[in-house]
Order: C-alpha cells, then sequence, then structure tokens
C-alpha cells in the first residue's frame, strides 16, 4: 500500500512539473515581410557573447539590414535567470563565431534591443524559410 501510494505521489509531481520543464512553448510565427513588430531585423556574425549578472550581452557584426539596423555592429541584452549555470529552454544559445537572422524588439524594462525564442530568430543556414518571403535586405559595408 505505502508503495502504491509513493509511486501515485511521484506520478503526479511529474505531471504537474512537466509544465515547467516544457515552460518555454512559442506559438507558431510564420515568416513575414510584415515586420512593424520589430524595432530591427538584420542578419550578422555573433562576435561577443558576455554573461552579466542578470543578462547575457550579445555583440553582432552586422551583415544585411531588413529594418531598423543602421549600425555596423548591434548588441543586444537578453534577460537570465538569476543561476547564470542554467541554460533555460526559452536561451536561444548564441555562440561566438555564428551568424544569425535576428528580430529584435525594444525592451520595455530598459529599452535596449533584445530578441526570444518565441521571436522568428535563428541560425542563418535555418532560415531559408524566412529569406524566401524577406528577399534580400540591404548589405551593411
Amino acid at each position: 500500500m505505502k508503495n502504491s501510494l509513493l509511486v501515485l505521489a511521484a506520478f503526479s509531481l511529474l505531471l504537474l512539473s512537466s509544465d515547467v520543464a516544457f515552460a518555454c512553448r512559442c506559438m507558431r510565427v510564420e515568416a513575414s515581410a510584415d515586420l512593424s513588430r520589430y524595432a530591427a531585423v538584420f542578419s550578422g556574425k555573433a562576435v561577443e557573447v558576455t554573461r552579466l549578472p542578470t543578462s547575457l550581452r550579445v555583440k553582432f557584426r552586422v551583415e544585411s539590414v531588413w529594418k531598423g539596423a543602421d549600425a555596423k555592429e548591434i548588441t543586444l541584452f537578453l534577460p537570465r535567470s538569476s543561476d547564470l549555470r542554467v541554460i533555460s529552454s526559452c536561451d536561444i544559445g548564441f555562440k561566438e563565431g555564428e551568424s544569425y537572422l535576428v528580430y529584435a524588439f525594444t525592451s520595455k524594462r530598459d529599452g535596449t534591443l533584445t530578441t526570444g525564442k518565441c521571436s522568428r530568430t535563428r541560425k542563418l543556414v535555418d532560415a531559408n524559410e524566412d529569406f524566401a518571403v524577406l528577399g534580400e535586405g540591404q548589405r551593411v559595408e
């Protein structure tokens, strides 16, 4: 009897924690030429990824622009958990040297540029669907 209750309790906890385990759920956002919800849309190489006390700072060398990114370098600040050793399922996982298509918006918290997994931000090699809709961006020299 005790074993049955223990198994039932463990199973219940597993079911209740599944929402936390899969906490980063996003509605599917289709590729679109309507960029009105973003402050900047650009492709670029992550040249510096720095962990700060409450955020991740990612500096990009901009290669092409579709909206708003009029500089050769753009820095995004992504909020992080207070435990920076933990990578959440919502993190994009930017890596130095990798190129990305970035859909950035202005943070309501502090006005900096940011992005998230639920935007269409992705590695450049995975962005063919976006390029088919967006067309060719303006090259930054």
